[in-house]
């Protein structure tokens, strides 16, 4: 199960295509991956940046 920026329950980790849905067209598993890549996109976007001290 994953949210709709492909982030699945364990917080950080990303999935899609086969990982999700099980075995299924390469078209659909090529679309879902720019999905799970503009969700990781997001989600590192709105992310503060560590500031090493």
């Amino acid at each position: 199960m994953v949210d709709e920026n492909q982030m699945t329950s364990v917080a950080r980790v990303f999935a899609d295509g086969d990982l999700v849905r099980g075995p299924d067209l390469v078209v659909r598993a090529v679309r879902e991956s720019r999905n799970a890549a503009a969700g990781i996109n997001r989600y590192l976007s709105t992310r503060a940046p560590k500031v090493s001290a």
